[in-house]
C-alpha cells in the first residue's frame, strides 16, 4: 500500500471522522434524556402530591421508555468507541508496515553497493595498512636505538677538541685587546742663536728662557 502524500484525506480518515461525529451526536442526545429524565421524575412526584396518581403513574411509565433508550445509547456510543480505537490502530498499523517496506527497500539498496566481496577486500586493505603503519614505526624505533648507540668517546674527544678551539680563539681576542706600552716621543730643542719660523713665516732669532729671580 502507498504512503498517502502530506495533507490527502484517506478512506480511513474520512471513516474515523464519521464515527467521532455519530459518537459527539449520540453523547449530546444522551445528555437531552438525562434532563428529560430528571424532569419527568420531578414531575411524576408532583402529581403524586395532587393526588393524581394515574398521571404520576404514565409519568413514570414514560420515563422509564426514556431511560432503556438512555441505556441503549451507552451501548451504542461504546461500540462506536470501540470502532474508532480499531480504524485508528489499524491505520496506525498500515503506517508501521509502509515504514518498514521502506526501511527494507533502503536496506536492499544499500546491499546493492555493499557486498559481502567489497566488505572483505576493504578490511584487506585495511589489515594492509596497518602493517605497513607498523613497518614505518618499527623502522623509526630501529633508527632511534642506533642513534642512542654512538660512541661516547669519540663525542668526548669531538667536544675536547671544540673546548679548545674557542680558549685558543679567546686568547688571541684578549691579546689584541690589551694597549701596548707608549713609544717614547724625542723633543727637540733649538739651540741658542737658531732661528725659527713665526706663524706668517718670518725667521726670527730664537732666545732662551731667562731665569727668574726671587
Amino acid at each position: 500500500q502507498k504512503v498517502k502524500p502530506k495533507g490527502e484525506i484517506t478512506a480511513q480518515d474520512r471513516a474515523v471522522l464519521d464515527l467521532k461525529n455519530a459518537r459527539d451526536r449520540l453523547h449530546k442526545y444522551q445528555k437531552k434524556l438525562e434532563v428529560e429524565l430528571e424532569t419527568l421524575h420531578d414531575r411524576a412526584k408532583a402529581l403524586l402530591k395532587e393526588g393524581k396518581q394515574d398521571k404520576a403513574k404514565l409519568v413514570l411509565k414514560i420515563r422509564k421508555m426514556k431511560d432503556a433508550e438512555c441505556k441503549r445509547l451507552d451501548n451504542q456510543l461504546l461500540n462506536i468507541l470501540q470502532m474508532v480505537q480499531t480504524v485508528e490502530w489499524e491505520t496506525e498499523n498500515v503506517r508501521i508496515v509502509n515504514a518498514m517496506q521502506e526501511g527494507t527497500a533502503a536496506l536492499n539498496k544499500i546491499h546493492e553497493t555493499l557486498t559481502v566481496e567489497k566488505i572483505e577486500e576493504v578490511m584487506a586493505d585495511t589489515e594492509e595498512a596497518f602493517a605497513v603503519a607498523e613497518e614505518i614505526n618499527q623502522a623509526f624505533s630501529e633508527g632511534a636505538k642506533q642513534a642512542g648507540g654512538l660512541d661516547e668517546t669519540e663525542l668526548d674527544e669531538e667536544f675536547e677538541q671544540m673546548l679548545k678551539e674557542y680558549e685558543a680563539e679567546e686568547s688571541k681576542t684578549q691579546a689584541s685587546s690589551v694597549p701596548g706600552t707608549p713609544a717614547q716621543v724625542q723633543v727637540q730643542v733649538p739651540q741658542s742663536g737658531a732661528k725659527v719660523a713665526d706663524k706668517e713665516g718670518a725667521e726670527i732669532p730664537f732666545l732662551p728662557d731667562v731665569p727668574q729671580t726671587e
